[in-house]
């Protein structure tokens, strides 16, 4: 019957297959950690996996890998595992390094060792030593050993450096484990929007949508200003954030750092990572021409506001902004395919007894309107088509509102015949063109209304991201001591060599 005891199961837990069998579960945690986004909502991951997986992910906490109290387990099971493991064979090291040199065993070892011979122990002592190796005192050793094995001398090389690299690179894991732990249990990752010329000491984290921390930082920071960098074809190329670390209690500079995706700021045990950016928009500034009434109003309202259209049943709620509009174009002489046309937005217009429409105005194009549909994915896209119509120039719009009511064509052929007469005869036939176009695009939409964008009121608003991990400097002497402990233990090996007499003849074992 095996009996247990807690010695014996130390020593077991310290075997380098148990340290293996923890080392394969952390590494499944990482890959989980590096598939699976983490800190995601439960509808993205149910997009993504499935309503199944997506709740396995939520459940075991997938979604966290690296601050899961499954990985944290491992991680400390790790760590008694070095523990142990250093404490156990530490006294054995010990004796390795300040103790004599052991020669059990000796005719097994010379079967695999090198053998070199030489015409006297004066000759292999000074070969001996030109390779660097030191001399035992050989009072430490039982003389009857000696004179069996026929040993006149033993030498020694990197006795303590093979040593030291083994505690180095145990020493180096424990204390990953130990930062990783002080990191999953105080460290966090938070977010802050900060609009340019604005400063905060503040960031929130994000659990899930309606879960949220705020946490105070020991400093403060400004965004003096912000850029964005552009192609040619208009695509991002970079943002950068001039941002200004300022002292908390004093308000005075400690540092000032450019921002940017792959040049973050460090800062104690913080790190500060640009991570997006967006325009907070404050007001949108449009007008509303209705054809039916000829009335012209203006409007100031915020993103997703509902607004009622002044005298009639009909509602405009902004849905976004676009501050670069890129569409295709058709030009083989040009390089790239799509073309920024400038700031959008995007509206729907409703009532009780209607479906919402939906449309896109330009700002830069008043005589282009963009339709709203559906695509095959589901997802809302537009159509631009040109309408003609000069959506800002007020008496063309008043015409073409005559144009559109069969009660008013005789006042409209006045009008109209007063306002080309002063035109040319191409100009005649271009604006009276535009018009016939401009009654054909909106009979087809059923449109009433005309929407003239104005101009948008926006911050640029800088995403930062701040890491806060206590255990920096813990993870940096770590990794330090673990780099150095394997280059010593691969390259600083403890070396043997044993001078031996037989037959008159001086031998040296080199194992």
């Amino acid at each position: 019957m095996i009996k247990f005891n807690l010695k014996s199961l130390t020593r077991a837990f310290v075997k380098m297959d148990v340290a293996i069998f923890i080392f394969i579960f952390l590494t499944y945690g990482s890959i989980i950690g590096t598939i699976i986004q983490q800190n995601q909502e439960l509808e993205t991951y149910q997009a993504q996996y499935g309503l199944f997986l997506a709740d396995i992910v939520k459940i075991l906490n997938f979604d966290g890998a690296y601050f899961s109290a499954w990985y944290l387990f491992f991680l400390a099971l790790l760590m008694i595992s070095l523990f142990f493991c250093l404490i156990i064979n530490g006294k054995t090291i010990y004796k390795q390094i300040f103790k004599p040199v052991s020669i059990n065993k000796l005719s097994e070892l010379q079967e695999k060792s090198e053998k070199h011979e030489f015409k006297s122990q004066e000759l292999a002592l000074n070969e001996l030593k030109t390779q660097g190796f030191k001399l035992e005192d050989l009072n430490s050793y039982k003389q009857v050993a000696l004179q069996k094995n026929k040993i006149l001398q033993i030498a020694y090389k990197n006795k303590a450096l093979s040593k030291i690299g083994y505690f180095a690179t145990h020493i180096g894991v424990l204390g990953l484990c130990i930062a990783g732990i002080v990191n999953g249990f105080f460290g966090f990752r938070a977010d802050i929007d900060l609009a340019e010329g604005k400063q905060t000491s503040k960031a929130i984290i994000f659990k899930s949508e309606d879960e949220r921390y705020l946490v105070k930082l020991p400093f403060i920071i400004k965004s003096n200003n912000f850029e964005v960098s552009r192609y040619s074809s208009n695509v991002v190329s970079e943002y950068t954030t001039s941002i200004e670390i300022l002292d908390k209690q004093t308000k005075k500079s400690i540092t000032k750092h450019e921002l940017k995706v792959n040049s973050p700021l460090f800062i104690n045990s913080f790190g500060l990572y640009q991570s997006s950016f967006y325009e907070n928009v404050k007001a949108v500034n449009f007008n509303i021409f209705d054809l039916n009434s000829k009335k012209e109003s203006k409007y100031s309202i915020k993103l997703s506001e509902k607004t009622q259209i002044k005298d009639t049943d009909f509602y405009i709620d902004i849905l976004s902004f676009n501050k670069h509009t890129m569409l295709p174009i058709n030009n083989s002489d040009i390089r790239y395919t799509e073309q920024d046309f400038g700031p959008s937005i995007e509206y729907r217009i409703s009532s009780e007894s209607s479906m919402n429409a939906v449309f896109r105005t330009y700002q830069s194009h008043s005589d282009l309107l963009g339709i709203g549909f559906f695509d095959e994915t589901g997802n809302l896209a537009f159509q631009t088509i040109p309408v003609a119509l000069v959506n800002n120039d007020l008496s063309m719009m008043e015409l073409f509102s005559d144009m559109l009511n069969p009660k008013k064509h005789d006042q409209f052929k006045t009008n109209i015949a007063k306002h080309v007469a002063k035109l040319s005869k191409e100009e005649k036939i271009e604006y009276i063109s535009k018009l016939i176009h401009a009654e054909k695009v909106y009979s087809n939409i059923d449109s009433r209304f005309i929407i003239s964008l104005n101009n948008v009121e926006y911050d640029e608003v800088s995403g930062i991201q701040v890491n806060y991990d206590p255990s920096a400097r813990i993870f940096f002497i770590a990794s330090l001591l673990l780099c150095l402990g394997v280059i010593f233990m691969l390259y600083f090996r403890l070396k043997k060599a044993f001078i031996i007499q037989v037959n008159n003849k001086v031998f040296v074992y080199i194992i």
